[in-house]
């Protein structure tokens, strides 16, 4: 299905005109190298562009198909500075300035740039392509390593890549020479027509030419440089009918050819891809045009690198919920979607030379949205923090994640059932809820989002078994549940420890909070004895604090529930969360109170 569906997009994106010509890949270049009819390195300049937020970027040109080979090997025409100069550059711990030396690597890397370049371009006869190889045959590394052009570049030798010129003429540049990429388009067809074994192919539903070595797949995040392929075969044990490498799928030539164009064309569009702790994310709507589409999922993912209006579609998602809940029809063509068209979700992760597809989703955008919604009701908690941005999934897997560790990810499985969860409204992984409860329980941070995510994981598996959903979006004072009860009664005993001993280093959720949650029945009697030592001192009175003490515990009866099962150790944290953000909701409420009947006072004054 992936396949299939990835050359249904090829023709789209064909019809379109975005894709590259056939044996052309579009490369990220900072500087051009502008060279004298002799060989000579006149300048090198910056040609990066300014974007809309200001910063500096490289431009795209278009450059004949880069190499996939591992190890050293070189390109048609080249654009990495190890290759072209065949120096290494690193800081000077000392002075802090670039420093160039001649390292295996960098001879081995330049040497295999000599030789084919000088290869493809003899006996070509243009200005800039002659000049391009007396650069080649006169420029020795060693002799270089003080060149002040290169010096003059800093950091920036070894992060941009270069393209070639010739001095004083700015339009003249050796990707656009037309003999040379003559000769490159008659090398590229002949290595693309030597294939013999025919088979019938699946996806164009005819006999042609099979595709024996699949290209590579680009930019998958955790891979390796020179990228993956998706399909291929590389073992005899893994080879089926005497079939070897890429005959086992009978792709077509034309059918590997379309897959991976339109693959790689998704990986480059920062709209159709992001990485979430360590899985790349693919998505696109089966249209010409689905900005619209995937401006709301980049929303979900929280996919920063994406060119969106963050902040219309959030308010677009916030207004369409809000309508759902009141029962308001939504004209939901004002934001230009279309409800009906299929939209296609995949997950990939590198695994040595190959990908592996961990998720693939289908459904129509219309469901998908309808589903998004869904979750942005099920994890929405009342809280002081409110940024309107729980539905997006990225704080979701924050918020699973240890706060003190740069290296916790989450794995790709909880990843792709979380997102099922989210697009297809599935019922959230145990696991999910399992690692929020564990998080808090060991770190003591509450959020918002945590909370959410436990409203959301036991609301929804009741719903979906056709049972009432338990928790509400704030405070329910009508709630039975004793875990939900417990929880609520742990903040308001730590609030009467706080009203006695405002700064202490270490309180009752410090050091009880965990047991609490697991084991109310041994941990609450000694708690209830140092509240009533607490309540003793406080100045004023206390009678707020006894009937909320009352209240609570005449809903639980004489004893205190066991061991908590994980549900109702996640009730607990509701229970505890909700009271403790009602508190504040009141004080705060207070506080305006007063500053308004004192602004009142003082003017009638």
């Amino acid at each position: 299905m992936l396949i299939d569906a990835l050359c249904r997009y090829y023709d789209i994106l064909s019809t379109k005109g975005e894709l590259t010509k056939d044996g052309y890949t579009k490369q990220e270049v900072g500087y051009i190298i502008l060279l004298t009819p002799e060989g000579k390195i006149a300048d090198i300049a910056d040609i990066t562009i300014e974007n809309e937020k200001g910063k500096r970027i490289p431009v795209n040109i278009l450059l004949p198909q880069r190499t996939q080979k591992p190890g050293i090997d070189s390109n048609f025409i080249e654009h990495r500075p190890l290759y072209i100069f065949g120096l290494e550059a690193e800081k000077d711990r000392e002075t802090g300035k670039m420093i160039y030396s001649e390292q295996p690597k960098a001879v081995k890397s330049h040497k295999a740039f000599v030789e084919y370049n000088l290869k493809i371009t003899e006996g070509i006869d243009s200005p800039i392509v002659k000049a391009y190889r007396n650069f080649i045959l006169n420029w020795i590394p060693k002799n270089e390593i003080s060149n002040p052009i290169l010096l003059s570049l800093g950091n920036d030798y070894s992060k941009k890549y270069y393209c070639f010129g010739l001095d004083g003429h700015p339009e003249i540049k050796l990707h656009e020479d037309e003999s040379l990429i003559e000769r490159w388009e008659k090398l590229n067809n002949k290595s693309e027509t030597g294939t013999e074994i025919q088979n019938f192919c699946p996806i164009i539903g005819r006999l042609s030419p099979t595709e024996r070595v699949h290209r590579k797949i680009r930019a998958i995040a955790g891979g390796t440089s020179t990228g993956g392929v998706l399909v291929g075969v590389n073992k005899p044990a893994e080879e089926s009918y005497g079939k070897t490498q890429g005959y086992n799928s009978n792709l077509s030539v034309e059918a590997a050819k379309m897959y991976t164009s339109a693959l790689n064309y998704l990986l480059d569009s920062k709209s159709h891809h992001c990485s979430l702790s360590g899985m790349t994310l693919v998505y696109w709507a089966m249209s010409e045009n689905d900005k619209n589409e995937t401006d709301i999922m980049n929303c979900i993912w929280d996919n920063i690198d994406a060119e969106m209006n963050s902040e219309e579609v959030n308010n677009f998602l916030l207004s369409y919920s809000g309508h759902i809940k009141k029962g308001i029809s939504t004209n939901i063509n004002n934001f230009n979607i279309d409800k009906n068209v299929e939209f296609y979700i995949v997950g990939l992760t590198p695994n040595s030379s190959r990908l592996s597809l961990k998720m693939l989703l289908k459904d129509r955008f219309g469901s998908i949205l309808d589903n998004i919604i869904k979750h942005q009701n099920d994890i929405y908690i009342e809280g002081k923090k409110n940024s309107g941005k729980e539905i997006q999934l990225g704080a979701i897997l924050k918020a699973m994640q240890n706060p003190n560790s740069k290296d916790d990810k989450i794995p790709s499985p909880i990843i792709s059932l979380i997102i099922k969860s989210i697009v297809l409204g599935h019922d959230y992984p145990y696991s999910m809820l399992e690692t929020v409860v564990r998080r808090i329980k060991t770190d003591l941070i509450r959020s918002n989002i945590r909370a959410g995510i436990i409203k959301a994981c036991i609301n929804r598996k009741a719903r979906l078994n056709n049972k009432e959903e338990e928790i509400k979006v704030a405070l329910d004072k009508n709630n039975k549940n004793e875990a939900y009860l417990c929880g609520r009664l742990f903040s308001v005993l730590e609030y009467i420890q706080y009203k006695t001993a405002p700064n202490l280093n270490r309180t009752i959720k410090d050091t009880y909070f965990s047991s609490a949650c697991s084991n109310p029945s041994v941990v609450f009697p000694k708690l209830m004895k140092l509240a009533q030592y607490h309540l003793a001192k406080i100045e004023g009175s206390t009678t707020s604090l006894n009937k909320e003490i009352a209240e609570i515990t005449g809903k639980l009866g004489q004893t205190f529930p066991t061991a908590l099962s994980l549900v109702d150790q996640g009730k607990f944290i509701l229970g505890y969360y909700q009271q403790t953000e009602y508190r504040f909701s009141e004080i705060e409420k207070n506080k305006k109170t007063n500053n308004t009947e004192n602004t009142d006072n003082n003017e009638e004054v």
